[in-house]
């Protein structure tokens, strides 16, 4: 499906679920930074907890910001993610970890945008919550997106764990950050 911003503009919605270090919010500073430098037909927009070092960055590097819980799910962020969405006329949802991704597959299900999620790690906790985290993973590899991994061995476990349907580089891709 193309995108049609009528202004030619791709809107992109940068997600993490933690501002206070980790490569999924290094990562989100260091492509906003370059998609200023070079994507000029890009409209970025970011949401994230409100956490030193990096919401400061995000705040400032995108063209809005809003707030999200830090590394929890609450269906109120949810709402107010899916109304930004449409006042923002966001065509793409990039997020960033499990807690992002628990948001933005559910986002792009009922907002018709396009997803992409970057795992940065795939997690298995013995625990039942773990396990519980592990199925709600599993569960949303059926919803439409597109994966990147930051290590071969990332999209191996991603597999072997279910947490993607399809392995085609199409659905799944790895791309190693420098």
């Amino acid at each position: 499906m193309p995108i049609n911003s009528p202004d030619g503009r791709i809107r992109v919605l940068q997600i993490s679920a933690r501002a206070d270090h980790g490569g999924g919010p290094r990562h989100i500073v260091d492509m906003l930074s370059a998609f200023q430098k070079v994507a000029h037909n890009f409209d970025l927009f970011c949401a994230s907890p409100n956490q030193e070092p990096y919401s400061d960055q995000f705040k400032t590097l995108s063209r809005s910001w809003i707030e999200i819980p830090v590394r929890q799910f609450s269906p109120w962020a949810l709402l107010k993610l899916h109304l930004f969405i449409r006042k923002n006329k966001i065509d793409i949802i990039h997020s960033h970890g499990r807690g992002a991704g628990l948001y933005s597959r559910i986002l792009g299900t009922f907002s018709g945008c396009r997803v992409v999620h970057t795992f940065h790690g795939i997690h298995r906790d013995p625990t039942i919550i773990g396990k519980l985290k592990l199925f709600t993973d599993q569960l949303l590899a059926y919803c439409s997106f597109k994966a990147v991994f930051v290590s071969e061995n990332e999209k191996i476990e991603a597999i072997r764990f279910s947490v993607i349907r399809e392995t085609t580089d199409r659905v799944a891709e790895v791309v190693h950050h420098h």
